[in-house]
Formats: C-alpha cells, structure tokens, sequence
C-alpha cells in the first residue's frame, strides 16, 4: 500500500515542479472584480483557458470576494487561492444557465489541482430552507466535482455551504487531497453534504483534513450512474484515508452506500471522530452524534474486501462500527455481493450509544473480519436483554435500523472467521446487563489471542 501511495506523491510533486516554471495570471489582472460586485466567472474561465492554451500553468487569485458561477478547470492548470480569497457562488439564480453545476468542475482533464489558503463556497448559506432542504431553483451543486480526471491534487484550500457533496471525485486515478477543512452545517441544516466522496477511483490518498459536516464525512461509493451498467464499473482500489479529523451527524468514514463496482484495497488510519458543533434540530441521530465511526457495507452486488481500519479516536457515536451485507434490488437489480477481509484495530471510544454490529441478508456470509485492542464505552440502557436483531431487508442501510442489539458491545451475525485479538474492553455504561458479545451464526470463532 505504501509504495503505491508514495508513487501517487510522486506524480503530484513531479507536475508542481513542471507547473513552477509555467505561465502564471493573476485573474485581478485579467479582469477579475475582487469586490464581488461584477460576476468574475468569465474573467477566470479565461484566464484558465488561456493557461491551458499556452501549455498550463498557474491561474492565482488574490485576496477579495470574487461572485461566480461555475469555472471548469483544464489540463496542466494548477487553481491557487491566496490567503483572504474567496470564490463565492453568486446568490441570483439568473446568473446560472445550467442548473446544479459544481462551482469548480473539470472532464477527462489530466495534471490539474486546487491549492492554497482561501476559501470556495458552494451556496449553501443561501440556497437551503428552514427544513434543510435545498431550493428549487438554478444554483450550484458540488463545491468541486471532477470527472474522468489523472493527476489531482487539492491541498490547503477551505471548502464550505456546500449544496450536495462538498468534493466529489468520479472516476479519477493518482489523487491527493491533503490538509483541507470542510465547514457544512449539521444535517438538519443542510441535507445531503458529504464531506469527501470518492466513486469508482484508483490510487488516492486523503490525509490532514480537518472535517465538519452534516451528511457523511469521508465516503467511498461505486457507482457511476444508474444508467451505467454493472459491468462498467471499474474496480475501485488502492485507497488511503489517514490523520483526518471528522465531524459529522451521519456516518464518519464510510464504503457505500452505493456499491456496485468492487472495492478493494482501503485503509484508513488515525482518524479521529467528534461530534458536529452545531448539532441542533431534527438529525439522524437525535443527540446529533454520528451514526458509525466506521461503516463498511455491501448493497448492489460489489465485491468489497482488503479493508483497514486503525488506530481511531472516538469521542461520540451511535455506533463505533457498523458491517453489513445486503442485496438492494430497490435500488438497482443485482445478485448479492460479498464482504471481507476487514481488519479493524486500535479503536478507542468514550461515548458510544448503542452496539457495534455485523449483520447480513438471509442466506448471506460475510468473511473474515479481525477485530483488535477496542476500548468502548456503551452508554445505552434496556430494560431486558432484546432477541435476535432484524436483518437488512433491503432499506437504507444504516447502524439504527436493525433495531437494539442483544449485545452492549458487539453483536456478529454469519460470519466465516471471527477473530478478536488484544485486549477486547466492552464496558456497559448503561448498565443495561447484556452480555459484551452476542453470536449468532459465527463460523470459526477465534479469540485465543484476545487477553483474558
């Protein structure tokens, strides 16, 4: 896994040094109104044509509120953002010929990157309801979305308001995103605002970033459209999440929900889970805490397996873990997937709300998964000790909906090889008198290298 990611810095630092030599515009220069009163979008869309016209470069943008719409980067053009920028989607919908475009967008584009200290917004502080839910009206989408894109890098720059998935990356190869803050408001503020989604991409690393958001904060999905069919979807692979601070009142580091292409080849490492600032209103959760810490999940046929998951800091949840197996048909017909080889160790939590749980369809197995060294608080109390939990029928796949779990720690359901290892600390701070670890269906249990 390492060599892979330091090929991917690599490239990035080989394109930097190229792009150093480069043609630079500064955009005040080329046109641009850094009072935000003229719409600047065809001012920088120039200005970044230009750059890629004479062989790449840089496109700078200095202090001042710019007003645009949507800018669509190009080959070999690196986007900086000096410290006070700010690309402000504007706030008139008749400014937008299309509607739900990203802010910055870029197609089959190679080489291409977003730098700096200053802030893109996506206009969510203007184009959302009291409820939450985004108006209907032409209006930005992504705060950043590419497509079909080699050779990304995005680095330093703040990212907020956004209006649907902060930075979507689709279909992408050889990516970096590193030390980016993303600032959305709880979920009952803002719908649907993943923080970091990468789709169908290979060789990606995200590290540094400090992350607050409604919707899930670090998502790894694999479907390109349900008008692409399940044999066009590339492996996804060769992907690592690591040193990332998130806050989120959905689900903090998550594969799925839609899973269709494979996945495989995942770590994340040294993440560290916090509840949303302003967790206020009608959430996933009630208290506002995210749903799972970690939530690996199969739905629409995928085969997702080689995931790590380490060394992570938890300081609220509903669920540190949430493992599932599903055959979705709802959503697009498909024959059930597969999940497994999933090592998760070294987690800590301080408030969690109920179980961690691994659950399957009827008739489903799930592999090998190795837990190790949890050191879990449950906070959750019942009156008696529940049955057996409801399995996934094929809904929203999500820790809360199985109902309570009969365990306060973790309950397994049809797995072939479980085994736990370290030290295993369930405590039951609701006193809620279950046992730590409920069974059901387990194949190959071992926990002869978990300390007594």
């Amino acid at each position: 896994m390492m060599s892979r990611v330091r090929g991917v810095l690599a490239g990035c630092v080989c394109a930097l040094a190229w792009l150093a030599g480069a043609a630079t515009v500064d955009v005040v220069q080329a046109g641009a109104d850094p009072e935000g009163r003229a719409l600047s979008t065809g001012r920088i869309q120039g200005a970044i044509d230009q750059v890629a016209a004479g062989g790449g470069g840089e496109v700078t943008v200095p202090r001042g509120v710019y007003r645009v719409t949507a800018l669509a980067l190009k080959s070999g053009v690196t986007l900086r953002l000096d410290e006070g920028a700010v690309l402000r989607p504007s706030r008139d919908p008749a400014d937008y010929g299309e509607e739900k475009l990203p802010v910055i967008g870029a197609e089959n584009a190679t080489n291409i990157a977003v730098v700096g200290t200053g802030v893109i917004e996506g206009g969510g502080d203007c184009f959302y309801d009291a409820a939450g839910e985004a108006l209907k009206v032409r209006r930005p989408h992504y705060v950043i979305h590419f497509q079909h894109c080699k050779e990304i890098l995005i680095e330093g720059v703040t990212l907020r308001h956004s209006m649907h998935w902060t930075c979507r990356l689709n279909a992408c190869e050889d990516v970096v995103v590193r030390g980016v803050t993303i600032r959305n408001r709880a979920y009952a503020a803002q719908h649907c605002t993943d923080g970091i989604d990468l789709v169908c991409c290979r060789r990606a690393l995200i590290e540094k970033c400090d992350i607050e958001t409604g919707d899930d904060g670090i998502c790894l999905k694999s479907e390109l459209g349900k008008s692409v069919p399940t044999d066009r979807h590339p492996v996804m692979s060769d992907i690592t999440v690591r040193d990332c601070v998130i806050a989120t009142t959905c689900n903090a580091t998550k594969i799925g929900t839609e899973t269709v292409g494979d996945i495989q080849n995942v770590l994340f490492e040294r993440i560290t889970v916090r509840k949303h600032r302003e967790a206020t209103g009608k959430n996933p959760i009630p208290s506002g805490v995210c749903i799972a810490a970690i939530s690996l999940q199969s739905n629409d046929g995928a085969k997702v397996r080689n995931i790590t998951c380490r060394d992570y800091t938890i300081e609220d949840c509903y669920a540190p873990v949430f493992i599932q197996l599903q055959d979705r048909d709802s959503h697009r017909e498909s024959d059930l997937g597969a999940l497994g080889d999933i090592v998760i160790e070294r987690l800590t939590c301080a408030r969690s709300i109920a179980a961690s749980q691994i659950n399957v369809s009827a008739g489903g197995r799930i592999g090998k998964v190795t837990l190790a060294d949890f050191d879990v608080r449950t906070q959750e109390s019942v009156a008696k000790a529940p049955g057996s939990p409801k399995r996934p029928t094929g809904k929203y796949p999500d820790a809360k909906a199985n109902g309570v779990m009969p365990a306060f720690g973790l309950f397994a359901r049809d797995v072939d090889g479980l085994t736990l290892r370290g030290k295993m600390s369930f405590k039951d701070g609701g006193g809620s008198g279950r046992a730590a670890l409920v069974q059901e269906g387990v194949q190959g249990f071992d926990d002869s290298g978990a300390v007594k």
